[in-house]
């Protein structure tokens, strides 16, 4: 159950692999298999000279990919939509740059292009003010899926559109949507999600490399219609469409959020929060200013009353719980209160110079706790840490 308002490419590739031309007779990977689904796109990117094996005759299709080596893959399926062969530019020798020599070729290619918007979010160096290039960092972590995607929706340019997809469950951005539409991306899962902060595979980009190059790769995909559901604005209210544009909750709050569990966060016209399901029925009546989980283990809700933010206790104001029919349960008493997760949930409250905190039951009662008692895994101790009741 996730709580709402508070509880939650390989560091250097060899040279050879970022190499921009490679003899097709050198194509089979001892890693690679007829039978495994990413083996047809390897083949047409080591055809097309994108890619080309790490070594030792492998081409490590699980190998996550870093940014300059997607800005580089990016750059040359660009030449290749412009009607080159792939391959990047050659500086000339008086051309000076304080990074290393392999990456040399992408970052003049890069500063060479006319209009290098859309390749932005890949970039691992800064030009100075006098020119001079340098390296941004020292090491590089995994691009996110969304930075390669927006690279390659730039690179390959206009394509056809095969598939009607408006919207995705994670994400409305233009790029992404375009490659949808166009049958480059799927998903990975069968609603169409995205997850754009994840990390890429050689062989995923090598998936999308393929269907931009050849378009008889390209997917069919549509998304099942109750898989988005998207907010929208009128006259200053908030309501949820789904993927068809049908209206699932009026357009009459002033806050509406779509929650990764399905369920539906809103404010009304008061100040009070609610639970709605998709279809716009109510799970939680708008009843106080703050929610903090939607129904738990025991039907539960944590809510509070008006309050300042005051980390780490959230809200200033008291919290307890209600059921879905809005009867309190656990009284608005606790200035720390967590939803009930394996029959028990955690406490904190305070009153003058005294603090009380340990597990509550479902039925209410207090089971106190001392600080050498509380685990380091229960959403106690960091509360405790935070205000320097434990720890160091």
């Amino acid at each position: 159950m996730r709580r709402i308002l508070s509880v939650v490419f390989s560091l250097i590739i060899t040279l050879c692999c970022l190499s921009p031309v490679l003899a097709a007779e050198d194509a089979g990977f001892s890693d690679v298999s007829p039978e495994d689904w990413f083996a047809p796109y390897v083949e047409v990117c080591v055809e097309k000279g994108l890619m080309q094996g790490t070594g030792e005759g492998k081409f490590e299709p699980e190998r996550e990919l870093t940014d300059p080596e997607c800005l580089t893959l990016a750059l040359r399926l660009y030449d290749l939509r412009q009607g080159g062969s792939g391959t990047l530019k050659t500086p000339p020798a008086e051309w000076s740059v304080h990074i290393e020599s392999w990456w040399r070729n992408a970052v003049y290619t890069y500063v060479s292009l006319d209009d290098p918007k859309g390749f932005e979010a890949l970039l691992w160096f800064i030009i100075d003010e006098d020119g001079t290039i340098y390296c941004q960092y020292d090491g590089f972590g995994a691009t996110q899926r969304l930075a390669f995607a927006q690279a390659i929706d730039r690179a390959a340019g206009s394509m056809d559109a095969i598939n009607e997809i408006s919207a995705l469950p994670d994400t409305n951005e233009s790029a992404v949507l375009r490659l949808y539409q166009a049958g480059i991306l799927t998903g990975v899962d069968e609603m169409g999600t995205f997850h754009g902060e994840g990390s890429l595979t050689r062989a995923e980009a090598a998936t999308m490399l393929a269907r931009v190059i050849n378009p008889s790769l390209r997917q069919s995909f549509s998304v099942p219609s109750d898989a988005v559901f998207a907010p929208f604005e009128e006259n200053g209210r908030y309501g949820l469409k789904d993927a068809a544009g049908t209206v699932r909750i009026p357009a009459q709050y002033t806050y509406l959020m779509v929650e990764e569990d399905g369920f539906v966060i809103v404010t009304d016209q008061k100040g009070n929060k609610g639970i709605l399901d998709t279809e716009g029925n109510v799970v939680l009546p708008c009843l106080y200013p703050r929610i903090y989980n939607s129904p738990d283990e025991e039907g539960l809700v944590v809510v509070g009353s008006a309050g300042d933010y005051a980390s780490p206790l959230h809200y200033n104001g008291k919290k307890g719980m209600i059921n879905t029919l809005g009867d309190v349960i656990i009284p608005l008493e606790y200035d720390f209160l967590t939803p009930f997760e394996g029959g028990q949930a955690s406490f904190l409250r305070r009153s003058g110079e005294e603090t009380v905190f340990g597990h509550l039951r479902p039925d209410g009662a207090e089971l106190p706790l001392t600080a050498e008692e509380v685990a380091q895994d229960d959403p106690l101790y960091l509360a405790l840490c935070m205000l320097g009741l434990i720890g160091s």
